[in-house]
């Protein structure tokens, strides 16, 4: 909010404002001291220009500051919601868990500017079975390949690359407008 402090993303998974445990997070705007400056912004399914939602999604399970994606002058979010169940077609029909990472761009206010969802049907993302659980932790890794945009590390902790749930880590190089310029897949292989 530009009142010289830093402010906060919560995740609270298990809110049901977009079905149950479809996950919400909060923008909690800070002063000196750890006291509120205003009231808190939820981000949700209802939320305008907002990740889309359903029952037991758990946004907000994960939240990386990805600074300022679209050079707006306000830092963007990366959100984790690893019970997504989309596939590579979009169709949410057997495909369980598979997981996303909701691209959230933010205006000073806390109100959202717009959202893109990565999941294993985008372009260049991750290639995802049901119980991957990707997004179930994402973290701001720099930027990685020189091009002046921030990378995501995306953890899918239930992946069966190589072997039984053992994980993956999905290093995603990204684009300025939250798409995926290509992903490189780190497992046991």
């Amino acid at each position: 909010d530009g009142n010289g402090f830093d402010d906060l993303a919560v995740g609270a998974i298990f809110d049901d404002e977009g079905g149950s445990n479809s996950g919400a997070v909060h923008i909690l705007f800070m002063n000196a001291g750890g006291s509120l400056a205003s009231s808190t912004v939820e981000i949700n399914s209802s939320t305008e220009n907002g990740p889309t939602l359903t029952g037991a999604d758990r946004f907000g399970t994960s939240i990386a500051n990805i600074g300022d994606l679209d050079g707006n002058g306000f830092d963007d979010l990366a959100v984790g919601a690893p019970n997504d169940d989309m596939d590579e077609n979009g169709d949410p029909d057997g495909a369980i868990n598979r997981g996303a990472v909701h691209i959230v761009f933010m205006n000073t206010n806390g109100s959202v500017k717009s959202t893109v969802e990565i999941n294993d049907s985008t372009a260049n993302g991750p290639t995802l079975n049901s119980s991957d659980f990707f997004g179930n932790s994402v973290e701001n890794v720099g930027d990685l390949d020189g091009d002046g945009v921030n990378d995501l590390a995306v953890g899918a902790d239930g992946d069966n690359a190589e072997g039984n749930n053992r994980g993956t880590i999905h290093i995603m190089f990204m684009n300025t407008d939250g798409s995926v310029k290509s992903t490189v897949e780190i497992n046991d292989s």
